[in-house]
């Protein structure tokens, strides 16, 4: 009996998934909190430079080449983007965080704590690479670039209001720096 040797080609695989640090899922308005998030390549073949972007009530569910902050769906409209310059090799991880200089100023409007309303929190992988439907990556498997956090959180009471620059004022993202 012959039985042909079947070989899957390889890809990069981003996954992410994202922790709180106080961890809620209840939060006062203003009360600081800590995103920490993990970008992993589960592929056998490295991964180039990405985009990541994290939103906050979005008003659409996150997909590729939707910028958090194309996606306001509050006001204030908070989100925050990372890139990953050197890509990730295949099992290799990277820990993101929303402590300052951490993460991309430019492209992102994080104050460090959620306004008042917010309630559902994503992480987009390999995000931002415009006129290509894969992202900034051609990976094995597309459909697993987003993590939502299971319940969401609840923010209520009332905080001061504090100057940030407006969502659209943001400069153009580019595909690469």
């Amino acid at each position: 009996m012959y039985l042909p040797f079947v070989v899957k080609p390889g890809g990069p695989d981003l996954v992410g998934s994202f922790t709180l640090n106080p961890a809620g899922p209840n939060f006062n308005a203003g009360q600081a909190v800590v995103i920490n998030a993990v970008v992993t390549n589960q592929g056998n073949v490295p991964a180039s430079a990405f985009w990541v972007d994290f939103y906050i009530n979005p008003a659409a569910t996150p997909s590729v080449n939707h910028p958090w902050n194309s996606l306001c769906g509050m006001t204030p409209c908070y989100g925050l983007a990372w890139y990953i310059s050197g890509g990730l090799g295949p099992g290799q991880s990277i820990n993101l965080t929303s402590t300052p200089g951490s993460y991309a100023v430019d492209h992102s409007i994080w104050p460090g704590y959620f306004a008042a309303g917010t309630s559902h929190l994503h992480l987009y992988v390999d995000s931002w690479n415009p006129g290509v439907n894969s992202g900034g990556v051609s990976e094995s498997r597309e459909d697993n670039n987003l993590y939502s956090l299971p319940g969401g959180v609840s923010v209520s009471g009332m905080m001061t209001a504090t100057e940030l620059p407006a969502p659209d004022s943001l400069p153009d993202r580019p595909a690469r720096y």
